[in-house]
């Protein structure tokens, strides 16, 4: 606490004038007692008077006038607030001594196809758009110029070769990792391949499950890519599948018909069987683990061609399965 403090606490001013020169009162504070000395100033002023900054640059502008460009431009200079700390500068923004420079500039029109807007920038600049909104609508349209076929299928093959030798990508599926009845550990990217490897486990004709084991290779707009099916299995009397797990909304999805398409030709070649598992399998209501109901899985989910092209779902046993009303699966039509 200040000495003396007592004799003016409970006073409205003290008996003293603010030392700027303005001859205005300080008011007493109660915090007062608390500084290390009390108040020469009133709050806002200080040895240049009030509002020292603002006070500062009038003070300037009488006492040198309309200050002008060292380079010889002609240009009037402002006195700003900051130039008390900065100093006041002997040339406008862009000069020097040799008068005022400019960076080479040209004229670019918005990258964005849907765009014609025209922009400036410096010849050594890397902008390419007009505006942030442009730059982000090509970069989630994909407005980039597409690479060659012979580099897209380069990178599919490389991609799945990578794939086939236990490369994991991390995914926000934290639960993807499951032990199959042979002790091999899988990686199960949803929780549809984690509920369909639990349902092999508990089959007693599953002999061995295996996840995106082999590549099939399918083309798109004449570029050949590669299609890696969800699970290879094998049974004890030595029968071979092909699984591939799919919500129903997602069947007719275009890039998916023409993997099944390729997985049911794939299959019929090396004298596979090709499955197509979705949540009417996966979590149906369980009724045994016996060799006559996984056979009714097998009829019920077998993927075949028509004659007219045609990806047809055998899902006559449905019912059987789900113990429901009877349920059509969709027809597939392959592209």
């Amino acid at each position: 606490m200040l000495e003396n403090w007592n004799q003016y606490e409970g006073l409205e001013y003290y008996p003293w004038v603010c030392e700027c020169g303005c001859n205005g009162r300080i008011n007493v504070q109660p915090w007062h007692k608390y500084r290390k000395s009390f108040p020469v100033y009133i709050n806002g002023h200080g040895k240049i008077g009030k509002g020292s900054i603002q006070q500062w640059v009038k003070d300037m502008k009488v006492l040198l006038g309309d200050i002008f460009c060292v380079c010889g431009c002609g240009g009037k200079i402002e006195i700003r607030s900051h130039h008390k700390y900065t100093g006041i500068p002997e040339f406008l923004p862009g000069h020097n001594g040799k008068g005022k420079y400019t960076v080479p500039r040209e004229t670019r029109t918005c990258a964005d196809l849907d765009c014609t807007t025209t922009f400036k920038v410096r010849v050594s600049s890397t902008q390419k758009f007009c505006s942030t909104e442009c730059q982000l609508k090509a970069a989630h349209e994909g407005a980039r110029k597409p690479c060659s076929k012979e580099k897209a299928e380069k990178i599919s093959d490389s991609i799945s070769k990578v794939y086939l030798e236990g490369f994991r990508p991390k995914t926000f599926y934290e639960d993807g990792w499951v032990i199959t009845k042979t002790g091999e550990e899988v990686y199960c990217r949803s929780s549809y391949e984690r509920e369909a490897v639990n349902m092999l486990n508990s089959f007693e004709d599953v002999a061995i499950v295996k996840t995106e084991a082999l590549r099939i290779p399918y083309k798109v707009n004449g570029v050949r890519h590669y299609y890696l099916p969800d699970f290879l299995v094998s049974t004890m009397d030595g029968g071979l599948f092909l699984i591939e797990v799919k919500p129903e909304y997602e069947i007719e999805e275009r890039i998916n018909q023409v993997k099944f398409e390729a997985g049911i030709r794939y299959a019929r070649k090396h004298n596979m069987t090709y499955l197509i598992w979705t949540e009417s399998i996966l979590f149906s209501n369980k009724n045994g683990s016996t060799t006559a109901f996984l056979q009714e899985i097998v009829e019920a989910t077998a993927a075949t061609l028509s004659r007219d092209g045609k990806v047809m779902i055998q899902s006559e046993l449905y019912s059987n399965i789900e113990r429901q009303e009877e349920t059509t699966c969709p027809l597939v039509k392959a592209s």
